[in-house]
């Protein structure tokens, strides 16, 4: 933002290391839960996320700081080094563990019942907000337009990002929003939106 960079830390010792950070506890933060620490004379915001699938938190450090603390990090001075991970590799985690991201999944075409993260991204007990009657309709009667969904395609052949999901019989009932060939799994998977 010219003021703060956004960065994440993943995987299954993240909450060890944000705690060595400053944030004592870490490891018990709810998801979307925010935190405060300093480090070296600087705020740096947290809230935990599993942004791909496991356990991740995302931090806002101060432009000023960002390469020392980068290299801090990385370098091992709140415990062991860790690796930086592409931006591939994160695309790749998100579509396997089915979690939307923004421009690909979350856009202004869909609702967010429709991403099916409603319990993990909408809060009932914050004030009045655009669009929230009929966010609570469709929590409370369970009924949308569309759903995103996980597809396993065949050989690592990727579709079309905004291409149609059609049935055996040549159906079109959705459109694709992100692929990618997941190397653990050895073939291409991608979500979309099918048509209730």
């Amino acid at each position: 933002t010219g003021e703060v960079v956004l960065t994440g830390i993943i995987g299954r010792l993240s909450a060890e290391l944000v705690a060595a950070m400053g944030v004592g506890n870490a490891a018990a933060m709810a998801t979307l839960a925010q935190s405060v620490f300093t480090w070296r004379g600087f705020d740096v915001g947290v809230i935990r996320h599993d942004f791909c699938g496991p356990m991740g938190f995302e931090l806002f450090v101060p432009v000023a700081m960002f390469e020392g603390f980068e290299k801090a990090v990385l370098g091992g001075e709140f415990g062991s080094p860790i690796h930086r991970a592409s931006s591939d590799f994160v695309e790749t985690r998100r579509i396997e563990a089915g979690i939307p991201w923004p421009r690909s999944e979350i856009t202004d075409e869909y609702l967010p019942a429709e991403t099916r993260q409603l319990e993990r991204g909408v809060s009932y007990q914050k004030g009045c907000y655009l669009g929230q009657e009929v966010v609570e309709r469709m929590r409370s009667r369970n009924v949308v337009a569309r759903q995103l969904v996980g597809l396993r395609l065949a050989g690592q052949e990727l579709p079309t990002i905004g291409g149609t999901i059609s049935t055996s019989s040549g159906d079109v009932v959705g459109k694709i929003t992100s692929a990618v060939v997941s190397p653990i799994l050895g073939f291409a998977i991608a979500l979309g939106y099918e048509d209730q």
